[in-house]
């Protein structure tokens, strides 16, 4: 038996697989559902096959001939991950996640101006719909970058001590357009500060 796989995987979500037995046989293929993907949809020859659940294998039983094609759609939406609580050093900060790939932030991608210390991800009610994907192709060997709404704060003269009297007073703040790239990708370039888990903007 043959088996070909056709994919853009991991910036696109489809996936073709095109299934040739030496001849026309039943059996099981079990297909691997990642766990990351809020949702999946599944076509064999066309028609949509049920069942699909996000991290287990779908059986999908059936006679299978020469040149059956399954097709697997897997949503990419980026989504926002937090880190357990007793991670003390992430308490207030999320990471981003498109497909199977952990996304960061480099400083040389950012507004000229603004260190990565002084960021944070502007979130909303429907902050995964916020990002915009853009494909790359001439950086760091063809990569799909998302940015997202953020905010850059100003150091106040309290700030430039060790230790100042605590304030409620949110901090002054502008918005910026922050810029990120795939985690694997990083330090490519040239050196420059580098992070994962970004602040999220207090209101």
């Amino acid at each position: 038996m043959k088996v070909r796989q056709k994919t853009n995987y991991p910036w696109d979500g489809g996936v073709e697989i095109t299934v040739t037995p030496a001849e026309p046989t039943e059996f099981t293929l079990f297909l691997r559902i990642p766990g990351w993907t809020d949702s999946a949809q599944i076509g064999v020859n066309g028609k949509p096959f049920a069942g699909a659940t996000p991290g287990k294998y779908l059986p999908i039983r059936r006679r299978w001939s020469a040149s059956d094609v399954l097709r697997l759609q897997l949503n990419m939406k980026p989504q926002l991950l937090e880190a357990n609580a007793q991670v003390i050093e992430n308490n207030g900060r999320v990471a981003v996640q498109r497909g199977p790939l952990i996304y960061c932030l480099e400083q040389i991608d950012q507004p000229a101006g603004v260190p990565l210390r002084d960021v944070a991800l502007n979130l909303g009610p429907k902050s995964s719909t916020q990002f915009q994907e853009e494909f790359q192709k001439d950086l760091l060997g063809g990569i799909i970058l998302l940015r997202h709404p953020g905010a850059a704060y100003g150091e106040s003269p309290e700030e430039r001590h060790l230790y100042f009297r605590y304030s409620r007073e949110s901090r002054k703040s502008k918005p910026v357009s922050l810029t990120f790239i795939p985690y694997y990708a990083w330090a490519n370039r040239t050196a420059t500060p580098m992070q994962v888990w970004t602040p999220v903007q207090k209101t």
